[in-house]
């Protein structure tokens, strides 16, 4: 019978807030930037909408309101990271984390302070937090009716302390060490804890799964995509509303739960539990070590209110990803450990956001796991030529791989052309569909490489064709989708000069191959007055460089066009944001 160390903290704590100051949060003029100003800080934010959910959630986000999600850094400071989200609940209404100076911040949304605020996570105390504990440090057998291969939960608890020390070494973001991987996981919000945030839990949840996912991309190059999600808004359909057990109590009787439940596949990586259930020895949070990508449901972790919310999922999802306590025996090796980091037993203000070298030396085993997956950057871009006439184009459409290590294998584009347009002379691996459309496999692309395809469309429209493009993958995931999506705009007008069609130069763009008849433009001032958020300026229609830059640029505007186009069906008027391109005989 195999035995699991954990050691069981029961914290009391009262239900006091965070020291927050009060914030003026802002958008500048020209929208790329959220300036945050309190009494003490004042940062200019640089955010991009960023891919938090999945394909199967993202199907799911049409049932629910869900926020928009944003990444990104403080203005000149390479080291730092930011995670958003962003509502339109009466005014605009940003929360998440910063992480700068080597500190993390909580962004907030106070009804009680009418506005934003801002709460300094680490290295601080929250206020009116008395904590009553104890520790008893036991080895925990697995029950007589369990089965040796049952892990046993590990509990996070929370114990205020006055630790200090000097902080271990850790790799950044911008670390060679780091290759990009991600895994899906599944989250779960129950009708408890979705009354303790005002029907809001489900938006509160993603919330926070957005800043782990700042946390673990910054330190161990791992992206955290929510998959799919199970909300239980209505109380009466919540089948642990009513549970009297403790939380590890609960998680075993979820486990069954899970295994049953469509919206919770078998293959994700993990799923993590978000209970307002409070527990009888007040234990906060628990996860099983080891256990992600299993398939017998014991893949679970949970966590309830709590303060420092962000860095408690954080710690049961480590738990799952291999990571044990840093006071575990196992991790007494780790001299450069101070008591204070993620997964340290205690979770408190002084909590350093930071996992130990123990902890990312843990995870790091997991990460050739089945259910990790590659994160690979890969973009899209449109671009067409004369094909005889005006009204005749050969349409390219070309896939950058913007990794300089790995070949992107099963990237496929998906290319929808305007109603009536005929379509001939696909290259090979494309195929024409439903007359309309064009389906191309780009596979394999090299590492910072490229693969075009091409076809010869001709319009039969008077009017302004517009085609879309959109990447899709088997093989990998893209947490910068951004660029995973085009479009172009062909104005079959033979009285424009073709010298006025040439390409203009794009900065910081040195690929010499731009096609002539690809035209760039700024971004007009009022698609950002439409977006209301940050976006980004300028961009090529089609060079096909192998440049990150103008990809990202039009391509980012882009998919932010599409969430507009959504939101603003009634208005039915030309949009700005479509790059324009004119044919000529």
């Amino acid at each position: 019978m195999s035995l699991v160390l954990s050691a069981v903290v029961p914290v009391h704590a009262s239900a006091s807030e965070l020291i927050a100051t009060p914030a003026v949060v802002e958008l500048d003029d020209t929208r790329q930037q959220l300036l945050v100003t309190t009494i003490d800080w004042q940062w200019q934010l640089a955010l991009r909408e960023k891919r938090l959910l999945g394909h199967s959630a993202a199907l799911q986000q049409a049932l629910f309101d869900i926020p928009r999600f944003f990444d990104g850094q403080v203005q000149n400071e390479d080291d730092s990271w930011v995670r958003l989200s962003h509502e339109q609940l009466d005014g605009d209404r940003f929360s998440g984390h910063i992480f700068t100076g080597g500190e993390l911040y909580e962004l907030q949304y106070r009804d009680d302070m009418g506005g934003h605020a801002l709460a300094r996570l680490s290295g601080t105390k929250a206020a009116g937090f008395p904590f009553e504990a104890g520790m008893d440090a036991s080895k925990l057998a697995h029950p007589d009716d369990s089965s040796p291969d049952t892990p046993e939960p590990t509990f996070a608890l929370s114990l205020e302390s006055a630790l200090s020390g000097k902080l271990s070494t850790v790799p950044t973001a911008g670390s060679a060490l780091l290759t990009p991987r991600a895994i899906r996981i599944g989250i779960v919000v129950d009708s408890r804890y979705n009354d303790k945030h005002n029907g809001r839990g489900l938006a509160h949840a993603l919330g926070i799964i957005n800043g782990v996912d700042g946390l673990y991309q910054s330190q161990l190059g791992l992206a955290i995509l929510v998959d799919s999600f199970r909300i239980y808004d209505d109380p009466g359909q919540d089948p642990l509303r009513d549970f009297q057990g403790d939380v590890d109590q609960m998680l075993g009787a979820y486990r069954d739960i899970r295994l049953n439940d469509d919206e919770l596949p078998a293959d994700l990586a993990l799923v993590h539990l978000f209970s307002g259930h409070g527990d009888p020895q007040k234990i906060i949070g628990l996860g099983w070590i080891g256990t992600a990508c299993r398939l017998d449901g014991y893949d679970l972790s949970l966590s309830t209110p709590f303060p420092y919310d962000m860095l408690l999922s954080a710690h049961e999802i480590g738990h799952n990803l291999g990571a044990p306590h840093d006071d575990d025996p196992d991790c007494n090796a780790d001299d450069a450990a101070t008591g204070n980091e993620v997964m340290w037993s205690e979770l408190s203000g002084a909590t350093r956001p930071e996992f130990s070298v123990c902890s990312l030396d843990n995870m790091r085993s997991m990460l050739a796991a089945d259910c990790v997956i590659d994160d690979i950057d890969v973009g899209v871009t449109l671009s067409a030529e004369s094909a005889g006439s005006a009204r005749q184009q050969s349409v390219t459409v070309t896939v950058v791989n913007q990794d300089s290590t790995r070949t992107a294998r099963g990237v496929t584009s998906t290319t929808v052309f305007p109603a009536g347009t005929s379509l001939s002379s696909a290259s090979a691996g494309c195929r024409i569909h439903n007359d309309s459309q064009l389906l191309c496999q780009h596979d394999p692309v090299a590492s910072d490489g490229k693969a075009a395809l091409s076809v010869v469309a001709e319009f039969t429209q008077d009017t302004l064709p517009v085609i879309t493009s959109e990447l899709s993958y088997s093989a990998f995931t893209d947490t910068d989708k951004l660029d995973n999506r085009a479009a172009l705009q062909i104005t079959l007008d033979d009285s424009i000069p073709w010298s006025a069609l040439s390409s203009s130069e794009v900065p910081g763009d040195p690929d010499p191959t731009a096609q002539s008849g690809t035209a760039t433009g700024e971004l007009p001032a009022q698609a950002s007055e439409d977006a209301g958020l940050p976006l980004r300026t300028g961009g090529s229609a089609g060079t096909g460089a192998g440049s990150s830059g103008p990809t990202a640029l039009l391509t980012g505007v882009l998919a932010i066009l599409f969430s507009i186009l959504r939101q603003r069906m009634a208005r039915r008027r030309p949009d700005p944001l479509i790059t324009h391109q004119t044919g000529r005989r």
